[in-house]
């Protein structure tokens, strides 16, 4: 009996340790689509910027924030404004 709770507790023990580091896996792998999805989005917005005449400055203001969105804390991103 004593050997029967033994194997319990080192399985119980196991499976504790294994569930921290699937969470983990869970977090990067949602956080990996999320950057996935604005990668393509900020693709997008992109090549229908290339076609466009924009000037200069326009450029610059519009690269600094998205450079500004992309180094912000996940979660917080809010929508680039697209030169006009």
């Amino acid at each position: 009996m004593r050997k029967y709770k033994a194997s319990v507790a080192a399985v119980s023990t196991d499976q504790i340790t294994i569930q921290d580091p699937q969470a983990s896996i869970q977090e990067l792998e949602d956080e990996r689509n999320r950057l996935r999805e604005q990668l393509a989005e900020l693709s997008s917005r992109l090549s229908c910027m290339e076609g466009e005449n924009v000037s200069t400055a326009q450029h610059k203001r519009w690269v600094g924030t998205v450079c500004t969105e992309l180094y912000t804390v996940p979660g917080t991103v809010g929508s680039v404004p697209v030169p006009t």
